[in-house]
C-alpha cells in the first residue's frame, strides 16, 4: 500500500489491484481470486510481431523470461524481460497532491528498430466502493468523460443527483512525450473490451480507439502511444492519475504533471517523507 494520507494505492504481486482517494473508489476493484483482473493495467504490443503482453503479470498473464516484483515504502517497482525487450514500472503516490504516477521505461534489447504501443487502461469510479459493489450498472450511468486533446488527458466527474452531493474530478493522462506526438483515447469500456472478450485480450488492442467520450454507459480511460525505439535504444513515459474537487485544479494538476521530471521529483519527495 502506498498512500500520502488520503490517496492510496494497493498493489499486489501480480500488479493488479485498486486507488483510493478518502471514502471515494478512484479505480475499480473487486476481490475476485479466480481472475484478478481489476485496476491499473499498462499493455505492451509488438506492431511488427502482434507479441502482446503487460508492464506486469497480469492481466495478459503471459509467462515472461524474467519477472521481479520489489515493493518499498515509497515505490513499487516491476521488472520483466521478454525475449528483446526489458520494462521497468514504478509507481509512487504524491506526496503534495491526490495524484499517482506510473512511469514505465521500455528498452529494445535487440539489434535494430522497433515499434511498440503502450496502452493503459482504468475504470474510473468516484463513488464509496460499498456503493459501487452494490448497484454498479446505475452508478456508472452519472459519469461523464472528455479529452483534453493538447494535454494528451481525460477528464472525468460524476454528474450530482442532488444538492449535497459534491462534484469530484479524476484525470488521467499520458507525460513524457512531445505536444506534437500522436495519441489515441477511449472512454467506453465495452468498444475497448470487444464482444466476448476480457482485460486479458481486449479487442481494442489491434483496433484503432474511437475517442468517444460524453455520457458513456461503461465508463473506462484508455490511452495509447506508439513510440519507435531504436536499436539498444530506450524510452521513458509516465502515466498520471489524479482526483481534484473542480475541473479548475484538475487543470492546473494536468498542467503541474506534464512536466518530464515530474516523476523523478515526485519519487524523491516521497522517499524524504
Amino acid at each position: 500500500i502506498l498512500s500520502n494520507g488520503e490517496y492510496s494505492v494497493m498493489l499486489n504481486s501480480a500488479g493488479t489491484g485498486f486507488s483510493r482517494c478518502g471514502e471515494l473508489a478512484v479505480t475499480r476493484w473487486h476481490e475476485d481470486p479466480t481472475t484478478d483482473l481489476a485496476g491499473f493495467h499498462l499493455y505492451l504490443r509488438e506492431k511488427q510481431t502482434g507479441q502482446l503482453w503487460s508492464a506486469t503479470h497480469l492481466p495478459v498473464g503471459k509467462s515472461p523470461d524474467s519477472f521481479e516484483a520489489i515493493f518499498t515504502e515509497h515505490k513499487a517497482e516491476f521488472l520483466r524481460e521478454d525475449g528483446s525487450w526489458h520494462s521497468q514500472l514504478e509507481i509512487v503516490v504524491s506526496s503534495e497532491n491526490n495524484v499517482e504516477l506510473r512511469q514505465l521505461t521500455l528498452s529494445n534489447r535487440s539489434l535494430s528498430t522497433a515499434e511498440i504501443e503502450i496502452t493503459s487502461y482504468l475504470e474510473p469510479v468516484l463513488l464509496r466502493p460499498e456503493a459501487d459493489l452494490a448497484h454498479p450498472a446505475f452508478g456508472k450511468l452519472f459519469f461523464q468523460t472528455e479529452k483534453l486533446e493538447k494535454h494528451r488527458a481525460l477528464l472525468g466527474h460524476r454528474r450530482p443527483r442532488g444538492a449535497e452531493d459534491t462534484e469530484p474530478w479524476v484525470f488521467h493522462l499520458l507525460a513524457g512525450t512531445e505536444e506534437t506526438s500522436q495519441w489515441e483515447c477511449e472512454t467506453d469500456r465495452a468498444r475497448f473490451l470487444g464482444r466476448n472478450r476480457t482485460l486479458a485480450n481486449p479487442d481494442g488492442l489491434t483496433q484503432p480507439l474511437s475517442s468517444s467520450v460524453g455520457n458513456v454507459l461503461d465508463p473506462a480511460f484508455v490511452i495509447r502511444h506508439s513510440v519507435r525505439i531504436p536499436a539498444e535504444g530506450t524510452c521513458r513515459l509516465c502515466f498520471v492519475t489524479g482526483v481534484a474537487d473542480s475541473r479548475e485544479e484538475a487543470l492546473r494538476l494536468i498542467d503541474r504533471y506534464q512536466e518530464a521530471n515530474a516523476f523523478d521529483r515526485e519519487s524523491d519527495m516521497a522517499w524524504t517523507r
